[in-house]
């Protein structure tokens, strides 16, 4: 280990990092039958979204805007390809480069924090430069094909961007970039851009605090004025509707407090991130401890978008929400506690006994987990949504109303209706408003559907009458995510005959884990007559 350095650091960690990453993808695949397929239906809405920008549209219809993407620049990264074999490999290229990214940025703020020359710092470096992707589920995010590995990138780019800054007293390209690019890959990352806005002028540099403040907010107000002057909301359906705000019969304080807190959110890991939170501001504050000193600037940053995150972000839901910022309170409490390190006091003892617990957490929440959704997350969608999109190819009875809508609306010519409405203003205002049983029969009528296929569990409560339920999808692999049943209703009586024929023709074609259960229709038929 004598001859350790910055750059041997940041290949063990390359080859470490990817190399487990290539791993997982080889297990999902196996299970695939060799077809390539992401675990996240999520990823095909970016993909569906970037096919209609590449054509001068907006949503994941040609006739219509929707906004369906809760990043305002991925989708735009994913029209380059439209129309080609190539276009669907584009989100797994970028987040192996975004991964490659993260690992080269961890690798280089503990180079930075000085742990390589305090004593048994080589060690202890290489232990963190290999295990602290994993227990941050770096790799798992990565494999999801979507923004947040870009997102998490940007948080460790702002880390060692305040760290140099901090160091020189110069604004650097590192931090500007990561003010200016987190909001328009995710909107929360709004949050971390300000506060480190608010730094840059705590350190005296108050133009380019002012500017970078504008450069921050001003793409975000832009776009939502824009998606506001052709018809659509200022934020995007797929935010609103994600929002536990919906429901609008909470009072904002509990709509505030009671996504996270609770016990259906993630109480014991946003008041963990709370705490480690308090800690920070206290240390910004205080002063104290004195070697802590220092980094008062990164202690308010880190504390102050650490509380943000708690009280107004997202935990959980394939572990990608929270990653960017338990990564950016991780690597901060290493690069302040480094100093500690050097010491053999018992102070320094019980940080050391910390670290190992924070990781070993980590671990026990993100690598179970990981390893089985990155086995069965892409069979999942290969043996679900994966053929309800190949029995939408062949479909001729009209719009088809669905409640996933990325793979089926992708390379599809078949118009999607949105149910659950991260495309569709009409089911987003009912799930707002509570509307009456039966939204979905007018909504199927309104559009001329002929056919949904949905999750019964969802939406029991807003269907009436008058749909006839087909057949059953079956996913006989563990159901990673979502329900392992999908319904496919016809919503017309002259349909049920055409559907059922359709649905006969595609079962021979059904991988290993899928399979159809037939309904009989006789009695609902002779019901309707």
């Amino acid at each position: 280990m004598s001859s350790l350095t910055e750059n041997r650091m940041i290949g063990i960690a390359l080859f470490f990092g990817l190399g487990i990453f290539a791993a997982l993808f080889a297990a999902g695949f196996w299970l695939t039958d060799g077809a390539f397929s992401y675990p996240l239906d999520d990823t095909y809405i970016h993909l569906s979204m970037g096919e209609q920008i590449a054509s001068g549209r907006y949503g994941i219809n040609p006739t219509e805007y929707a906004s369906a993407d809760s990043s305002i620049l991925y989708p735009v990264l994913l029209a380059p390809f439209s129309g080609t074999g190539f276009h669907e490999y584009l989100p797994l290229i970028l987040n192996v480069f975004a991964l490659a990214v993260a690992l080269v940025l961890v690798a280089k703020s503990v180079a930075e924090s000085g742990l390589l020359s305090a004593p048994n710092g080589k060690w202890i470096s290489v232990v963190v430069v290999l295990l602290a992707p994993i227990a941050l589920n770096f790799q798992g995010l990565s494999l999801l094909g979507m923004e947040h590995m870009l997102h998490v990138d940007t948080a460790l780019m702002a880390l060692l961007g305040l760290l140099r800054m901090q160091k020189t007293g110069r604004l650097n390209g590192l931090l500007v970039a990561a003010i200016l690019l987190g909001p328009v890959l995710r909107y929360e990352a709004l949050g971390l851009s300000l506060v480190l806005c608010l730094a840059v002028l705590w350190m005296g540099h108050w133009k380019a605090g002012i500017l970078l403040t504008i450069g921050a907010l001003g793409p975000v107000i832009g776009f939502g004025l824009w998606m506001k002057s052709v018809g659509m909301a200022f934020l995007p359906y797929s935010v609103m509707a994600k929002a536990t705000i919906v429901e609008i019969d909470e009072s904002v304080f509990w709509t505030i407090l009671g996504h996270n807190f609770a016990p259906d959110g993630a109480p014991l890991f946003a008041a963990l991130v709370i705490m480690v939170s308090l800690g920070f501001l206290f240390v910004a504050f205080s002063g104290r401890p004195r070697f802590a000193q220092n980094y008062r600037v990164l202690a308010f940053v880190a504390g102050s978008m650490g509380i943000g995150h708690a009280f107004l972000g997202k935990f959980g839901w394939a572990n990608r929400y929270e990653i960017y910022a338990i990564s950016f309170l991780g690597m901060a409490a290493l690069v302040m506690l480094t100093p500690l390190m050097a010491t053999k006091t018992r102070a320094a003892a019980l940080t050391k006994m910390a670290a190992v617990g924070v990781m070993l957490f980590g671990f026990a929440h993100y690598i179970g987990f990981t390893a089985v959704w990155a086995i069965n997350g892409p069979a999942n969608i290969y043996n679900q949504q994966w053929q309800m999109s190949e029995i939408l190819d062949t479909f001729e009875g009209g719009p088809v109303l669905v409640n996933d809508i990325g793979l089926v609306s992708y390379q599809s010519d078949t118009k999607i209706v949105d149910i659950f409405g991260l495309a569709s203003i009409d089911a987003l205002n009912a799930r707002r408003d509570h509307a009456r049983k039966g939204w979905l029969n007018q909504l199927a009528i309104k559009e001329h559907a002929g056919m949904a296929m949905m999750y019964d569990p969802w939406f029991e409560r807003d269907l009436g009458p008058g749909w006839t339920p087909i057949a059953y999808l079956d996913l006989t692999a563990p159901a990673v995510f979502l329900s392992p049943r999908v319904t496919i209703y016809a919503t017309r009586d002259d349909m049920i005959a055409p559907i059922r024929a359709l649905l006969m023709a595609q079962e021979p074609k059904l991988p290993r884990f899928a399979s159809f259960e037939f309904i009989d229709t006789a009695p609902q038929l002779e019901e309707s007559q």
